[in-house]
Parts: C-alpha cells; sequence; structure tokens
C-alpha cells in the first residue's frame, strides 16, 4: 500500500471502475458463479491426478510431482475460460455489438487511450509492487529460518527460502500460474463484479467478499463433502468409491489445507481489487504465493 503514495504508481490504485450497468446480482451472478464452481469440482479430481503421473511431462523440466497436478488441471481451466470469454465476444463482435472492453476484464485502465486493449503498462507497475511485497515478505522467511530455524508451514513447509534447484523450478512453473490466475480473477472479480465492490468498510467488505470466496474455493468445498463424508461415515474414500483408486491418492489428501490455502487467497484478491480495480495486483501476488508453497516445500523428482 505504500505504493499508492507514489505518483508513478497511481494507475495501479485506481480503484474499482464506476460502471454500476456492468454489476451483476441476482440470479445474473449467481448463474456464471455456479458455473465457475462446477467446471473446478468436475475437473479437479481428475486432471490434477492426470498431471500427477500420467500426463507427458518432461520431467526434468516439470519436477514437482504436486506441482505438475495443478500444472494441468490450471492450463485445461486456462482453456475453458478463454472459451467462454472469446466465444461470446466473438459472437456480439459478429453482430455488431461491442458492451465490452479490457476495463470490463480488469486488465485496463478506464479511459479511451487504455480501454480497448491489453494495458500493459498497468500490468508492470501492479507486478512491481507485487515482486516488491513478495520480497519483503521472503527476507522475513530467511531471517525467520536463519534466527529460528523455522520456515513458514501449515502441516507441511508453505514458504521457505529457495535453494537454487527449487528456485529454478519457481521460474518454470510461475508463468503458468500467473495467466491462470489473471483469467480467473478476470472471470470471478471484474466480469462479474458485484454491487457494492467499490464501497468501503468492513461490512461492505464482507458482503461482496464471501461471495467472491465462494466462487474460488467452492467446487474444492463440494469434493471435501464428497471426499470425507463418506470416509468419516466408514465406508471408504469418496473419490476412490465413485472414480477409483486412481482418482484417489495424494490430490484428495491435500484438500483439507488446499481449500484455507483459497480463502486466505480469496481475503486477498478482494482487498486488492477493491484497492486497485484492476486484477493484476490481485492475481499475481497470490499466483506468486501458489507458485512458492508448490516448487519451495513439496516433493520433487529431481534436483540440480
Amino acid at each position: 500500500m505504500l505504493f499508492k503514495y507514489v505518483k508513478w504508481f497511481a494507475p495501479v490504485f485506481a480503484g474499482v471502475p464506476n460502471r454500476p450497468e456492468k454489476e451483476k446480482k441476482g440470479w445474473k451472478w449467481w448463474k456464471p458463479a455456479l458455473l465457475t464452481m462446477a467446471i473446478s469440482a468436475i475437473t479437479y479430481p481428475f486432471l490434477t491426478q492426470l498431471g500427477h503421473g500420467l500426463f507427458p511431462l518432461p520431467e526434468r523440466v516439470f519436477s514437482m510431482t504436486i506441482g505438475n497436478g495443478f500444472l494441468v488441471w490450471y492450463l485445461i481451466l486456462i482453456i475453458i475460460i478463454l472459451l467462454f470469454t472469446l466465444i461470446p465476444w466473438y459472437r456480439k463482435k459478429k453482430k455488431g455489438i461491442l458492451d465490452t472492453d479490457f476495463v470490463d476484464l480488469g486488465m485496463a485502465r478506464d479511459d479511451d487511450m487504455h480501454k480497448h486493449k491489453l494495458d500493459w503498462a498497468l500490468l508492470g507497475k501492479s507486478a512491481l509492487v507485487v515482486v516488491t511485497a513478495v520480497a519483503w515478505m521472503y527476507l522475513q522467511v530467511v531471517f525467520c529460518q536463519a534466527v529460528f530455524q523455522l520456515d513458514f508451514r501449515f502441516i507441511w513447509p508453505f514458504f521457505k527460502a529457495f535453494t537454487f534447484s527449487r528456485f529454478l523450478q519457481f521460474l518454470v512453473y510461475i508463468p503458468f500460474f500467473a495467466l491462470f490466475f489473471i483469467l480467473n480473477n478476470s472471470k470471478i472479480f471484474a466480469s462479474n463484479r458485484l454491487p457494492d465492490t467499490n464501497k468501503k468498510g468492513i461490512k461492505a467488505f464482507l458482503k461482496v467478499w464471501w461471495k467472491y470466496a465462494l466462487c474460488m474455493v467452492g467446487g474444492i468445498l463440494f469434493i471435501i463433502l464428497l471426499e470425507y463424508i463418506p470416509f468419516f461415515a466408514q465406508i471408504g474414500p469418496g473419490a476412490d468409491l465413485l472414480f477409483g483408486s486412481t482418482f484417489g491418492g495424494p490430490f484428495m489428501s491435500l484438500l483439507i489445507v488446499f481449500a484455507p490455502q483459497v480463502i486466505v487467497f480469496s481475503l486477498i484478491c478482494t482487498y486488492c481489487y477493491r484497492k486497485t480495480g484492476n486484477v493484476f495486483v490481485g492475481a499475481l501476488l497470490v499466483a506468486i504465493l501458489a507458485c512458492w508453497i508448490v516448487t519451495g516445500g513439496s516433493a520433487m523428482m529431481y534436483s540440480f
């Protein structure tokens, strides 16, 4: 937030666009929200396991076991998001209807010069803000490891100082994570923006946050119920019963830690979108954190 007081970064903190006609409520909001949750729930068990051991990724390049599962899942979700964005846009364009611009996608400043194209300057300035913020956090992690011999963890190491091999893996995975979260946040926060998103105060924040959080984590919560209700009823893990043991395993087990992580990400993304009005800051911030979690603390197949 210190960057807010630097004039050069003013476009990053322009705030939510004043376009009340673009806000969604009622069924107009719930329809895409439920679709988002359904796609997440349907694809998670199959695509994460596909990437984990079945998809022919070059293992010496993509060396993170858990990371490969998320990589394939994110890649397919990127394709789905692009299809749901580009097909309606193309159909409207053929009819001569141009009612959506890059401001509505959260990817440009709301002025005549920038709104009709991806705002690369806004993206670059947002990236500088995010990298500086994460660098400050990284210094705290290094300090804690040096002084207390303890990383930042939640069951397993979530945030720890990189080795050279793990940093190289971070560089390999981060472009895919960043692209996914930018497109995902564009759909959830900008394209499906709720009324009162730009209002100040904790009450207004909570009013919109729980819905944005539900969009991000709702599909995962459904899979958790599917997996653990039969498990605690002593019938067996839900995924194994429904889909076979191939689609059980580690990605079902980590749902319990993945869901709280996504809820925290939804807090960060909601806060950032309300402060900035663009999707870049929140998306890049959680993309770096998610990629750091995967490459910094999970198992590797190869170490260089």
